[in-house]
C-alpha cells in the first residue's frame, strides 16, 4: 500500500509539472503569436486613401499617428499568412500611394515614406517597439514564403494597368495633364549614362571665380518634358555669378531625357540637378 501511495504522489507531482510547464508555453506562445486583427490589402488600401486626402495639412503628431497606425496593420496583415501574391499587391499599392503622399506633402526626393521627413517628426517608444515587432513578424513570413517570393519578384511585371490607375482622382485625362510633378512613379532618367559624369567632363571653371578662389555647389531646377526635352533651367542655391551661369549652360546643352511616367503616360517633372565645382 505504502508503495502504490508513494507511486500515485509520484504521479500526480509529475502530472502536476507537466500541466505547469504547459500552461507556461502557452502563455509563452500567447505574448510571441497573439491572435492579430484580421488586416487585408484592401483593408491598408483604404487607409492609405484617407491618408492621401489628409496628409497635406498634417502636423508632426499626425505623421507619427499614422505611422503608429500603418505599422500596426502591416504587423497584423503579416500574422495573417498573406501569400506572395498579396504581399505584391501590397508592394505596387504603397508605391502608388507613397508617391501621392509625397506629393501631397509637397516633399520631393523621398525614398521612403515622406510623412517621416515632417518637420518635427520623431519616433517615441511606442513606435520603435512597433518598428520592432513588424521586422519580426516580416522576417518570419518572408522565411517561410521564401520560394514563392522568389518566383513573384522574378516574374515581369504587368503592363496592364486598371482604370483606377489610369485615371488619377484629381485629374480626368493624364494625357491633357500639364502639371509639374515634383515626384512620380518612374522619375526622369538622364539618357546619356552616369550624369554627374557627363557634367563634369562638360564645365569650364571661369577664370574669374577661379581666380577668386570661388567653388561649391551649385543647386539647379528643370523641367523635363514629356517629349524628354529640358525647359525652364534656375539657379535655386547660387555660389558665385559665373559659377552659376556655367551651370546653366552645361544643363541648357543636354539631350533629351526619358521622360518621367506617372500611370504609364509621360508627364511633366521638376528635376533637381546639383554642379559642382572644385578648386585643384
Amino acid at each position: 500500500m505504502k508503495k502504490i501511495a508513494l507511486l500515485l504522489s509520484t504521479l500526480t507531482m509529475v502530472l502536476l509539472a507537466l500541466s505547469c510547464s504547459g500552461s507556461s508555453k502557452s502563455h509563452y506562445n500567447d505574448d510571441e503569436d497573439e491572435e492579430a486583427a484580421e488586416v487585408t490589402t484592401s483593408d491598408l488600401k483604404d487607409t492609405f486613401k484617407d491618408a492621401v486626402k489628409d496628409c497635406a495639412d498634417w502636423t508632426a503628431d499626425d505623421c507619427l499617428d499614422f505611422h503608429k497606425e500603418r505599422t500596426q496593420m502591416y504587423i497584423d496583415f503579416y500574422k495573417s499568412d498573406p501569400s506572395a501574391e498579396d504581399w505584391l499587391e501590397l508592394r505596387d499599392m504603397e508605391q502608388k500611394y507613397r508617391t501621392k503622399m509625397a506629393q501631397k506633402m509637397n516633399i520631393p526626393d523621398s525614398p521612403e515614406w515622406p510623412y517621416v521627413q515632417a518637420d518635427g517628426y520623431a519616433a517615441d517608444d511606442e513606435a520603435e517597439e512597433l518598428d520592432a515587432k513588424l521586422k519580426k513578424v516580416y522576417t518570419k513570413w518572408k522565411k517561410a514564403h521564401a520560394e514563392e517570393l522568389s518566383e513573384v519578384i522574378a516574374r515581369p511585371q504587368d503592363e496592364e494597368v486598371s482604370q483606377e490607375e489610369v485615371v488619377d482622382e484629381n485629374q480626368e485625362n493624364v494625357n491633357d495633364d500639364d502639371t509639374v510633378y515634383e515626384m512620380v512613379e518612374v522619375m526622369p532618367q538622364f539618357s546619356e549614362g552616369d550624369l554627374q559624369e557627363w557634367i563634369k567632363g562638360r564645365l569650364n571653371y571661369p577664370t574669374d571665380a577661379k581666380e577668386a578662389g570661388k567653388k561649391g555647389i551649385v543647386v539647379c531646377k528643370v523641367i523635363v518634358e514629356k517629349d524628354g526635352t529640358l525647359s525652364d533651367a534656375q539657379v535655386t542655391r547660387s555660389v558665385f555669378p559665373s559659377l552659376d551661369n556655367e551651370a546653366l549652360r552645361v544643363i541648357n546643352s543636354m539631350p533629351r531625357w526619358t521622360p518621367g511616367m506617372q500611370n504609364s503616360n509621360p508627364v511633366r517633372v521638376r528635376f533637381t540637378i546639383p554642379v559642382s565645382f572644385k578648386l585643384n
